[in-house]
């Protein structure tokens, strides 16, 4: 069993990859904290604090199907490093092996990918992220997510990295369930 967080920036398939593998693997569990964060009665007045509790809950489900014996998946953008070693410490405390992959794109190839989808979006996940990124700045908050997650990537030198493409959802796949069977990049 193994935990797996999925990071990348907006709009690079990692919701898309990690529900693919769930659909693949028995009992799998794909955890989607903007998801639960919904779940929550008055996020959208609340979203720091909603986002924080999504988070908990996400790594209180996980230590629970991690015990089990299951698969947990996170796709989630993260651009700080502080919820990964929180994840990090739940697989380490459930004896499950812990995997940390990102999506990558080129970063004026991942802002024309969130644009594209902000344009035909019409889940609220992908709907709220749409008018949340627009509020904070649009494309320039993008920008800087993605310099964030670069960071990110600096300061964990294990994770594993995953080049994805628009359209190119099955090369993607194909290198993500190889990069955690071989423990390189894709």
């Amino acid at each position: 069993m193994q935990l797996i967080i999925l990071n990348g920036p907006p709009a690079c398939g990692k919701s898309t990859i990690a529900r693919r593998y769930a659909d693949a693997h028995q009992l799998a569990l794909c955890l989607d904290i903007d998801t639960i964060r919904t779940m929550l009665g008055r996020w959208q007045q609340h979203r720091g604090a909603a986002g924080l509790a999504a988070r908990r809950i996400a790594l209180a489900a996980a230590d629970a199907h991690l015990r089990a014996g299951h698969d947990v998946l996170i796709p989630q953008f993260l651009g700080q490093v502080e919820f990964i070693e929180q994840a990090e410490q739940v697989a380490a405390q459930a004896g499950a092996a812990f995997r940390e992959v990102a999506l990558m794109d080129s970063k004026a190839n991942s802002l024309r990918r969130f644009a594209d989808r902000s344009r035909v979006a019409a889940g609220p996940a992908h709907l709220d992220a749409r008018d949340h990124i627009a509020s904070l700045g649009g494309p320039a908050e993008l920008a800087r997510m993605y310099d964030r997650l670069l960071a990110v990537i600096a300061a964990r030198p294990g994770t594993l990295i995953v080049h994805t493409a628009r359209g190119a959802v099955d090369q993607a796949y194909l290198d993500f369930l190889a990069c955690l069977v071989t423990g390189q990049p894709g």
